[in-house]
């Protein structure tokens, strides 16, 4: 899966949901869901595909939507990704 080779982080295949994919006109986006205690300072992050990580609480994520300060597809990804927080 993606997350080891994007993150350094081992997850199988029954500890991800498959929630959405957004096709862009340069790559394609899949978002999946996990609930998982990760250390993200421990993350060996792959430079040409990921530029940094970081926590967000579910109300830092509306905000962040709200205020339209995710990439517009972005945004799209995470309303659906919060339906899966409750």
């Amino acid at each position: 899966m993606e997350f080891q080779e994007e993150l350094g982080y081992s997850l199988s295949k029954n500890e991800v949901k498959y929630i959405t994919t957004v096709k862009r006109k340069k790559h394609i986006v899949d978002l999946y869901y996990t609930k998982q205690n990760i250390n993200i300072d421990e993350l060996e992050l792959q430079a040409s595909e990921v530029e940094s990580v970081t926590w967000l609480t579910r109300e830092e994520i509306e905000e962040f939507i709200d205020n339209k300060e995710f990439h517009k597809n972005h945004g799209i990804l995470f309303h659906e990704l919060i339906k899966y927080l409750d």
